[in-house]
């Protein structure tokens, strides 16, 4: 809708005038959504007095003939510009309702309805008066009075005007005195002089102060956090007081530091912002009063308010006080450019057509209008005032400031829940009051959540660690294991196949065979091997002997190999005859395990006396090198303990399962498919390289073997879908390593039994978190973290985000590794002091997560 200027139109003046930019927003969303609630104020009025309906209604239609605004209606149809049109005459009729003989609950029930309803209603804005006023009896001295008036007439303090206006002349009528009122000059005058001012120092500084700000703050909190759409729905409220002993503290603070209690909001509302998008460049909208450059405008009736862009940018190192100044300098340094109209604003912007500059908007207020009106004492004692308004914005921060200080939220019930809105309240008081308590501080590490989040986050869904059970190396409870089962089938390959008595007696000569080669705790031991019984005879000998294995997979090239031989400088690699001619040259030593078999024969059987400590290294694993070359990660045997232990329980493996193992053990999960089985009394099968490509072969294979768990990638799970896998009733699905498709979930749970979505990075022991899936739509989570294991959801600066708000996924505990081989610096920026547990240690895994309400992730 185009705006327009007095010279533009050849219309009478005194009747006919042109819209201020304000009003033309305003009109076009009348027409635009004219049944949303948007710009209907309503102010309810609760009088504890006998009300004399005649005079009543004479004092309201004295005030509409006093201001000329209250007698605008508005032309847009058949004109060049929309205008608007002072009526001579604009009656007012109230319209009486008289609930006195209703029930109480019923007159409270209706009256709420009413109130609703009638924010809907909208307005005919080419009719004057665009006000409605409707009394309710409800008792001989107990009146509800509602009046309904459209945005584009009146801004908040000039009903407050009226409104001082509107009693004062009925206690004067019910004295039978004349009321006496001042005399304002009319709102056509503010036009007038609006129209003459010039903008054209406006566009250099809005550019200025824009330069750079390409895209509105995301909505993060929202149900759709895309949604940047303004409202069409009728709005809802919550609000919370700050007491007033800490507001007395927050505003000693604003002085000390040359800032006033509306910077204070405003830094507060940019700072939650920050944490909600991780994003240092908050903009959002504040309503500005606009009664600068006209003699008089302080006292006028009308709609003067504009509504302009924020920027709250907040560095890195910025002190809070630092940060507040910039607010404040920003909010005097606008004031020759209040009155540019938003649409310029949004104009000379880099943000992009069709989006909008912001999605908030922040109103401070000195003083609540029913205070600031009851404080007036006498007969206004008697009567209560609640204002409620709505902004074509999703989502408006009120916050009047007398000695406390409201706050109170007006938002879209489509684009944010009830919940939400009341914890963003909660993290508002928080940075309110923490400035005073850390006024010292950094901005980015003022406190924001409560002490319940807190609580809820760090003790309930991260418990204390429960170590008493990890009190060996895994193959240590494999050997009690083979006690209990010596005879039972242990390990199956293709044809061949081990009872626990066998595996145990073989992976001990093997390790007897290696101490005699000087292998010792702390000697790094490379294991290249193809796919066999000598896979897992290789991988218990090794740690057995005291000593860390290193898996290096065949398949590798050779460059690769080579960089993993180099880098860990490792002594001796245990290899076979098929594989040798693969490996690059190197000063390691080669073990043929093909051409041992006479020595290992003559090894002695029983179990290797304990030499390794929980401390002790189980395992280096080597990563991708997706960012560049692979890294050595060293991991312990607390960690592969207490994985084994947590994963026994949840998904869970008791001694009746058979663990259909496909992955290699160059990939960390291999810990999962080769030890977990053997410990819980299992049975497990080695599949052949050949198979664990081959749908067709690994479907066949898993019926075989009555496999009863699975644990792939969502890449093999994809491949036997594709094969036409008929499925296994009862096969527990482990799925991790990439993100699982909802699409692949619902499809696998109709193939198999469980299905366990698993997430871990290396560097904290192969699996950190798990989550049972379910059939439906919901996105899939990652779950919760297995035992002994803390999750932290991380800004940059450490400090735990909120549930909801995207960070940095950290993980500490029993699984965290022991960093990099050969790369201190990298480990010292990757694994930190746990700051929220003593003596533990966090791992940043570099991943983005979010804490569901429900503790899942």
């Amino acid at each position: 809708m185009a705006e327009n200027r007095v010279s533009d139109l050849n219309l009478a003046p005194e009747k006919f005038l042109p819209l201020s930019p304000m009003q033309v927003g305003m009109l076009f969303h009348s027409i635009s959504i004219p049944h949303s609630g948007v710009d209907t104020q309503h102010i309810v009025m609760t009088l504890r007095e006998q009300i004399n309906f005649d005079l009543f209604q004479q004092a309201w239609n004295s005030i509409v003939a006093k201001h000329d605004i209250l007698r605008a209606s508005f032309e847009w149809e058949n004109v060049e510009f929309p205008c608007q049109i002072i009526q001579a005459h604009a009656p007012v009729e109230i319209i009486q309702h008289d609930w006195q003989s209703l029930p109480a609950d019923v007159q409270n029930s209706r009256f709420q309805a009413f109130v609703k309803q009638d924010r809907l209603a909208g307005f005919d804005l080419a009719q004057a008066p665009a006000l409605r006023i409707n009394l309710f009896q409800f008792d001989q001295d107990l009146f509800k009075c509602v009046w309904a008036f459209h945005h584009i007439i009146l801004d908040g303090r000039s009903f407050t005007i009226i409104l001082q206006e509107l009693f004062s002349t009925y206690d004067a009528l019910l004295a039978d005195e004349t009321p006496q009122l001042p005399q304002r000059r009319p709102f056509t005058e503010y036009l007038n002089w609006y129209q003459e001012k010039d903008f054209s120092q406006s566009e250099s500084y809005w550019r200025d102060q824009l330069t750079g700000f390409s895209a509105p703050t995301p909505l993060a909190i929202a149900k759709q956090t895309n949604n940047h759409a303004h409202v069409a729905t009728a709005s809802e409220e919550v609000e919370l007081v700050v007491p007033a002993n800490a507001v007395q503290k927050m505003a000693a603070f604003a002085a000390q530091n040359g800032v006033t209690m509306n910077t204070l909001v405003q830094g507060a509302w940019g700072l939650a912002w920050h944490h909600y998008t991780n994003d240092k460049d908050v903009v959002f909208g504040a309503t500005r009063a606009c009664r600068h450059g006209m003699d008089g405008l302080q006292d006028m009736v009308g709609v003067f308010i504009n509504t302009l862009p924020i920027r709250a940018q907040i560095a890195s190192g910025m002190t809070l006080v630092g940060y507040l100044q910039q607010i404040r300098a920003q909010h005097v340094a606008v004031r020759p450019y209040e009155h540019t109209p938003l649409s310029d604003v949004q104009k000379w912007s880099d943000v992009t057509d069709g989006a909008s500059l912001f999605d908030t908007l922040v109103v401070f207020e000195r003083y609540d209008l029913n205070s600031n009106l009851r404080g007036r004492g006498g007969a206004w004692l008697n009567r209560e005032f609640h204002y409620k308004g709505q902004t074509n914005f999703p989502l408006t921060l009120m916050a009047y400031h007398h000695d406390d200080l409201i706050l109170r939220l007006e938002y879209d019930p489509e684009v944010f829940s009830l919940s939400i809105m009341s914890r963003l309240l909660q993290h508002l008081q928080r940075l309110l009051v923490a400035m005073s308590q850390h006024g010292n501080g950094l901005a980015l590490t003022l406190p924001y959540l409560t002490k319940d989040e807190r609580s809820q986050i760090l003790d309930q869904w991260n418990p204390p660690y429960e170590l008493a059970q990890v009190n060996a190396p895994i193959h240590h409870f494999i050997e009690a294991q083979v006690v209990r089962t010596p005879e039972k089938t242990a390990v199956s390959f293709q044809t061949n196949h081990l009872t626990y008595q066998q595996l145990n007696e073989k992976s001990n000569q093997f390790a007897h065979y290696l101490q005699a080669q000087g292998i010792k705790p702390g000697t790094f031991v490379g294991i290249c091997l193809g796919r066999s019984l000598n896979t897992i005879i290789s991988l218990l000998g090794v740690l057995k002997a005291g000593a860390t294995y290193i898996p290096l997979d065949p398949q590798y090239p050779r460059e690769r190999l080579a960089h993993m031989i180099h880098d860990s400088q490792m002594p001796l690699l245990v290899t076979e005859t098929a594989v040798i001619d693969h490996l690059p040259e190197s000063s390691t030593t080669i073990l043929n395990i093909d051409q041992i078999s006479d020595a290992l024969a003559n090894s002695p059987t029983e179990n290797p006396a304990p030499t390794a400590t929980l401390d002790d290294l189980a395992y280096i694993i080597y990563t991708s090198g997706s960012t560049g070359k692979p890294k050595g990660v060293k991991v312990p045997h607390r960690g592969l303990t207490n994985f084994i232990q947590s994963m026994a329980k949840a998904p869970g493996m008791t001694a009746d399962d058979v663990m259909v193992a496909v992955t290699t053990i160059s990939f960390d999960i291999h810990g999962l498919e080769m030890f977990l089985p053997l410990y819980v009394g299992a049975k497990l099968v080695i599949v052949a390289d050949e198979t664990t490509v081959d749908g067709h072969g690994l479907a066949k294979l898993i019926d075989d073997v009555a496999g009863t768990v699975l644990q792939a990638t969502p890449a093999t799970w994809q491949m036997l879908l594709d094969a036409e896998w008929n499925g296994r009733s009862h096969l527990k699905m482990l799925c991790g390593g990439e993100p699982l498709p909802r699409r692949l979930a619902n499809k696998l749970l109709t193939k198999g039994g469980e299905l366990w979505n698993m997430y871990g990075p290396t560097e904290t022991t192969i699996w950190s978190t798990i989550s049972k899936v379910e059939p439906g739509n919901v996105p899939i989570t990652i779950g919760r973290p297995i035992d002994n294991t803390s999750v932290y959801i991380l800004d940059e600066h450490l400090q735990q985000t909120a549930v909801g708000i995207i960070g940095e996924l950290c993980i500490g505990g029993a699984g965290v590794t022991q960093g990099y081989l050969n790369r201190d610096e990298l480990t010292q920026d990757r694994f930190l002091p746990n700051p929220y547990r003593t003596g533990d240690t966090i791992y940043k895994t570099g991943d983005l997560a979010r804490y569901n309400a429900d503790g899942t992730l």
